[in-house]
């Protein structure tokens, strides 16, 4: 328990986490870097590329998701090494050779646990919630509330540049 509540707080100080793993016997902790905002682009690119066919994945035919399980592995196991690379080192050549070597030492339980870690440690809500604060204080277009309202005026019959 103390365990966690002490990675929590380190999520929330910034420190981020760490990703174990061995290189010629020698094990290396890989320190996760600040989740500045080109990074949180560079995650979503990866994220974006990711597929999974739901569809399949959750079918009744055990066959259908037996098969989108290995499809799902041979189409996305790179990205999620490449995202994993992506949140701890800089630099195109870097990443590269990072994510060679997240693909060739990280398991799948480790994945989840890593992935877990870095979508809470990026934190996309307060972005968007950053971006719906900017988009609502424009002046050159009117906002969701106000368009739906004025629409509502129209239906009932009403002038809306007259009603007050």
């Amino acid at each position: 328990m103390i365990q966690l509540e002490q990675e929590e707080i380190d999520l929330l100080k910034e420190r981020g986490f760490s990703i174990k793993t061995k290189f010629f016997g020698k094990e290396i902790n890989w320190q996760t870097k600040k989740m500045s905002l080109s990074r949180l682009v560079d995650l979503s690119d990866v994220y974006i590329k990711m597929q999974v066919d739901e569809n399949a994945m959750y079918s009744n035919d055990i066959g259908d998701v037996i098969a989108e399980q290995f499809k799902s592995v041979r189409m996305n196991a790179k990205k999620a090494a490449e995202a994993l690379a992506i949140a701890v080192s800089n630099g195109f050549f870097t990443r590269k050779l990072v994510a060679w070597h997240f693909l060739r030492n990280i398991n799948p339980k480790e994945l989840k646990e890593y992935t877990e870690k870095l979508i809470k440690q990026s934190d996309y809500q307060n972005f968007t919630v950053s971006i719906i604060l900017m988009n609502g204080n424009r002046i050159t277009k009117p906002t969701v509330i106000e368009k739906n309202q004025m629409e509502k005026m129209k239906e009932k019959g009403l002038n809306p540049s007259t009603e007050s």
